[in-house]
C-alpha cells in the first residue's frame, strides 16, 4: 500500500505544480481552484455512494447467507454445519480475490511481517469459529430463539 499511497502523492504534486504553471500562462490563478473543489465534491459524493453501496450489498449478503444456512441446516436436514462452513469460507476467499485482482475495489496489498500474518491469521480464525458457532446453532435453536440471539441482524428468521 505504500507504493500506491507514494505514487498518488507524487501524482497529486505533480497536478498542483501544473495547475500553478496553467494559472501563471493564462494570468488567471483564482479560476483553477474553484474547478478543483468541484472535482474533490464530486469524488466525495461518488465515493460515499459507493461506501453505502457496499454496506448495503454486505447487509443484503448476510441475510441471504443466514437464510439459506437456516434452510439448508434445519428445513431441508443437511447436518453438517462445519462443511457448510468451509463452503462458506472458501466462496469469500474467491470472491474476495476476484474483487481485489480483477474489479480492483480495492488496491491489492502484501504481508509485510511475520507479526501481522500471526494478527490476519488470529483474526480469521477467531471469524471462522464464529461462522462455525453460528451455523451450528442454526441448526439446534429455534428460529424465535436465533432472532433473540441476532437482534443486529435485521430479518434474521
Amino acid at each position: 500500500m505504500s507504493t500506491h499511497g507514494s505514487y498518488s502523492m507524487r501524482s497529486k504534486g505533480s497536478f498542483e505544480n501544473e495547475a500553478k504553471a496553467t494559472g501563471k500562462e493564462s494570468g488567471g490563478g483564482g479560476g483553477g481552484g474553484g474547478g478543483k473543489s468541484g472535482k474533490t465534491m464530486s469524488t466525495n459524493s461518488k465515493e460515499n455512494l459507493f461506501i453505502v453501496f457496499l454496506v448495503t450489498l454486505w447487509y443484503s449478503s448476510n441475510i441471504g447467507v443466514i437464510l439459506l444456512n437456516k434452510y439448508l441446516l434445519s428445513n431441508y436436514g443437511f447436518k453438517f454445519p462445519i462443511f457448510l462452513t468451509m463452503c462458506h469460507m472458501s466462496a469469500c476467499a474467491v470472491l474476495s480475490y476476484v474483487s481485489i485482482v480483477f474489479f480492483k475495489v480495492v488496491p491489492q496489498q502484501m504481508i509485510k511481517s511475520r507479526s501481522q500474518f500471526i494478527k490476519i491469521a488470529t483474526l480469521s480464525l477467531v471469524f471462522c469459529a464464529s461462522v462455525v458457532g453460528g451455523n451450528i446453532s442454526l441448526s439446534t435453536l429455534l428460529c424465535h430463539s436465533t432472532r433473540l440471539l441476532g437482534q443486529p441482524h435485521p430479518f434474521h428468521c
